[in-house]
């Protein structure tokens, strides 16, 4: 029993360093990526990085809506009431995605 007990605090230990470390390397990524943004925003690269956010999330919201519409009309041929909302819930959070790209994401660049 106790070797069970070493072994389960020698995981959590070896867990704990695991997801500091993880942390210590998404930090310097983030920060590696805000010191290029930085440097490259009185270059242009500002407007190309805002044409290109505005197309993904759109694109983004395009996916999440089209796969909503299909759960919903799979959902609808099954007579599944949770697949209905779950389809549902796709499509309306798809259009609101659509939506965020088209106004508040070049707003955003704007200012």
């Amino acid at each position: 029993m106790n070797s069970e007990k070493a072994r389960t605090i020698k995981t959590l230990e070896r867990s704990k360093r695991a997801k500091k470390k993880i942390l210590i390397a998404v930090t310097a990524l983030v920060a590696a990526a805000l010191g290029t943004t930085t440097a490259f925003a009185d270059s242009g690269f500002v407007g190309t990085a805002e044409a290109a956010l505005t197309t993904v999330v759109i694109l983004i919201g395009g996916g999440l809506g089209g796969w909503g519409i299909v759960n919903l009309l799979e959902a609808y041929g099954d007579n599944n009431p949770a697949g209905k909302s779950q389809g549902i819930k796709q499509a309306v959070a798809g259009a609101g995605l659509i939506i965020v790209g088209a106004t508040i994401v070049p707003a955003i660049f704007s200012t």
